[in-house]
């Protein structure tokens, strides 16, 4: 069975009409039964790529200096792990009971 992917994206903040900053939250379900999820948060300037937190690594991942500097200072922080865990409770694990209705609500 193919995995499942489904992201909320947050409202993007605009600064101007070519600036803008935007995060989703993803998920991705593995497994016969989406039992095994992978939870993305993803950080956006302007199209680019800024920043992600990935649960199976475990840590946040900068691709800028500036986002390197964050990264590294949020990975030092004990409750940012805790946080994360709770959303990816709440986002992945919490909404596998609705993935079958929904599945049978697009197939049909």
């Amino acid at each position: 069975m193919s995995p499942l992917l489904f992201c909320i994206g947050l409202n993007p903040l605009i600064f101007s009409y070519d600036d803008f900053y935007q995060v989703s939250a993803c998920c991705t379900a593995h497994g016969p039964h989406f039992e095994d999820t992978e939870y993305t948060l993803i950080f956006m300037f302007n199209l680019n790529y800024m920043m992600e937190f990935n649960s199976t690594r475990g840590n946040w991942r900068g691709f800028t200096n500036l986002t390197i500097s964050m990264a590294t200072l949020w990975n030092s922080y004990p409750h940012d792990a805790e946080t994360r865990a709770l959303e990816r409770k709440l986002l992945c694990t919490g909404t596998l009971d609705i993935i079958p209705v929904l599945g049978k609500r697009f197939v049909s």
